[in-house]
């Protein structure tokens, strides 16, 4: 699961929630009042135990209002704190946290998210000789 798999989910949530709407992902046009602009904010990623692996993005969707409302902004939120609960990626589902929001001063809606993966790297292939060496068996089989 890539970064660019989860925008694209998070893309098709926004766009069930907001038909009407556009959303951006790659640059904010002129004229982006009342659309949406998703970005990713910061990527970690964590060696754990043995092959195990901990990644956590940081997302923000952005609302662009002509104008100064905070009954929308109210609205707003309210259905983006249920309709981001979890996303669906592909088939599987992730749980996303630390959900938050703000008006922001420059008539702008800011609503951020983490996603965090957790999972395995593939283990190395190894050589059939080289799993046991140059083990000599002794002693022989018996019938």
């Amino acid at each position: 699961m890539t970064v660019n798999d989860l925008i694209k989910a998070i893309a098709k949530r926004l766009k069930s929630v907001y038909p009407d709407r556009l959303i951006y992902v790659d640059e904010i046009p002129k004229n982006a009042d009342g659309h949406h602009f998703i970005r990713c904010l910061e990527q970690k990623h964590e060696t754990k135990l043995g092959r195990r692996r901990m990644r956590t993005y940081s997302f923000e969707v952005l609302h662009f209002k002509s104008a100064k409302d905070n009954m929308a902004f109210h609205d707003w939120v309210e259905k983006l704190y249920f309709a981001f609960e979890q996303l669906d990626v592909n088939g599987q589902i992730v749980h996303v946290s630390k959900a938050q929001a703000e008006p922001g001063e420059d008539m702008v809606f800011h609503f951020t998210f983490d996603v965090s993966l957790s999972g395995q790297i593939e283990p190395k292939a190894v050589e059939p000789s080289e799993v046991m060496g140059k083990l000599q068996m002794i002693g022989g089989i018996s019938p």
